[in-house]
């Protein structure tokens, strides 16, 4: 009798009748639905060595964060609460009045008037470089002007604020309140300038005032003087320039990250 052939033994195989005891799931001691828990209940453990290295890796996160919080909150919390106050607080300058003159018959000769002057605050950490064509425009001034008052005051602390243009004018002052967002350095200060007589009455005896100059630090009769102060030039306000100047003080001011 012929034989079928061996693909067709092979298809034949497969759709043989399944017998139940040719199978170890359906025996007499299982249910059809039950499987040995082996089955899919595997647990996969990790190795011993990739454990403990994981373990490790997470205990050193941990201390590099608990140092850094410890260096943040113990080694240097002076310095990060001042430069926290330096940025919240900010020292604006009162300028004291000069004395006025007076005769023998109390009749006054040298009085002062109020003005409003320009000065650049360094403390914002800005750099004004390219505001500088802004700045001169809005003042009526040229750019080679302020960089000299740059230069001339490089010596000077950062936390003395710079005069760039005295007396300004009222459109001078609106255009500084109106770039407040763009030129946060700029600020603008009362101040009392001298008023002499008219014609140049004695001004041979009443002298003058203004800056003092580089020559006039160097000398130990001005020590306690800084670049911008305005101080007695010759005459009695010379003479009696300790008398007449007053003493500066500050104002502190709460501002924004701004300055403002």
């Amino acid at each position: 009798m012929p034989t079928a052939p061996p693909q067709l033994s092979f298809a034949l195989s497969l759709y043989h009748p399944f017998r139940k005891k040719d199978c170890p799931f359906f025996s007499s001691k299982l249910r059809a639905w039950e499987f040995p828990s082996s089955v899919f209940n595997r647990e996969e453990k990790l190795p011993a060595v990739r454990l403990a290295v994981i373990q490790y890796i997470i205990a050193a996160i941990m201390c590099i964060l608990v140092f850094g919080l410890w260096r943040l909150q113990v080694v240097g919390r002076q310095n990060y609460h001042a430069l926290a106050e330096a940025n919240r607080i900010r020292k604006v300058p009162i300028l004291a009045p000069r004395g006025k003159l007076f005769d023998r018959e109390n009749r006054l000769i040298v009085d002062n008037y109020p003005s409003v002057s320009c000065f650049l605050v360094r403390e914002q950490g800005h750099d004004i470089t390219p505001d500088l064509p802004l700045i001169a425009r809005g003042l009526h001034m040229t750019t080679d002007q302020i960089d000299a008052i740059l230069k001339h005051y490089r010596l000077a602390p950062k936390y003395q604020p710079l005069p760039l243009k005295q007396d300004i004018t009222p459109d001078e002052e609106e255009f500084i309140e109106a770039h407040k967002d763009e030129l946060p350095e700029l600020d603008t200060i009362q101040e009392q300038r001298r008023l002499y007589p008219r014609d140049g009455f004695a001004a041979h005896l009443i002298g003058y005032v203004g800056e003092v100059s580089e020559e006039m630090l160097n000398d130990p009769r001005y020590a306690y003087y800084e670049p911008g102060d305005v101080v007695g030039r010759s005459g009695v306000e010379a003479s009696y320039d300790g008398i007449l100047r007053g003493e500066d003080g500050s104002e502190d001011v709460v501002v924004d990250s701004h300055g403002r």
